[in-house]
């Protein structure tokens, strides 16, 4: 059974389905790439928040996940870009 979750990461919002977070989030970024392309913006991580656990307990923090935009990338068979970003966000956290 699919679930079904928003997804956000840099500035943009999707609701998709998916078995798990990382499946979600990882047929997301592909509709993002294909709907942005080069113009897609992405944070070093990708917020999920399942809606299906979500009946009539309104205290969202507890279904709300976050990962790494890069593994995501990577699932999205994005491997250089996911490489690149990567590189890029450790570079930041060493200034």
């Amino acid at each position: 059974m699919k679930n079904k979750y928003i997804v956000s990461c840099g500035g943009w919002e999707l609701i998709e389905l998916g078995k798990n977070e990382e499946e979600a989030a990882t047929r997301a970024l592909e509709k993002m790439i294909k709907l942005k392309g080069e113009d897609l913006k992405v944070s070093p991580a990708i917020e999920i928040t399942c809606l299906s656990d979500i009946e009539t307990d309104f205290d969202l923090e507890q279904y709300k996940e976050f990962l790494f935009c890069p593994n995501v990338m990577a699932n999205a068979g994005m491997h250089t870009h996911a490489k690149n970003f990567s590189e890029l966000i450790v570079e930041r956290n060493n200034l």
